[in-house]
């Protein structure tokens, strides 16, 4: 395998672990703000 197309197909899976860290805090920062509002 060539050596830029295995960093291409790391940097895929780079964003795909941020989205998934990003949807994370998200979820967690919602249910929070959710918590103290008391809904």
């Amino acid at each position: 395998m060539p050596l830029s197309e295995r960093h291409k197909k790391n940097r895929k899976k780079n964003i795909v672990v941020a989205l998934c860290l990003i949807a994370f805090v998200i979820l967690i920062y919602l249910g929070s703000v959710v918590k103290s509002g008391g809904g």
